[in-house]
């Protein structure tokens, strides 16, 4: 039987921080390059332009996800993640009522994206605690 010492305990948390990043970077990369659909999911009731809060989710994907590389600063990029993804849930809950009387299939991906907070959340708490 193989004790694991506290860098494999770390080593751990890689390969999640790994995917989480992966997908912070694609995404926030994602608010620049076509930034109209993260627009339009913006609740009107926020004041200041959309564009704003488009911009300002895609700096923190990218700077959480950047953050989430290297071993010495993955703790806490991976709490700000779950933050950002505790954030960003009034957007997903809006494109759902937004996206009400769309087709199906875009009801579907709507509804699809509430439910998958919940392990994005706990998947970036656990990476925080092996970091």
């Amino acid at each position: 039987m193989t004790a694991i010492t506290p860098i494999a305990q770390r080593d751990a948390s890689q390969a999640p921080a790994y995917r989480i990043a992966a997908l912070l970077l694609g995404v926030g990369t994602t608010h620049f390059l076509a930034p109209k659909p993260f627009d339009d999911i913006i609740p009107a009731e926020l004041p200041g332009s959309p564009r704003f809060y488009t911009y300002a989710s895609g700096v923190a994907e990218v700077v959480i996800g950047a953050l989430l590389l290297p071993r010495r600063t993955r703790r806490a990029a991976a709490l700000a993640a779950a933050g950002l993804f505790v954030a960003v849930l009034p957007g997903n809950v809006n494109m759902v009522r937004l996206w009400w009387d769309k087709p199906w299939p875009m009801r579907i991906a709507a509804l699809a994206r509430l439910p998958l907070q919940i392990p994005m959340i706990t998947e970036a708490l656990k990476v925080s605690r092996n970091a």
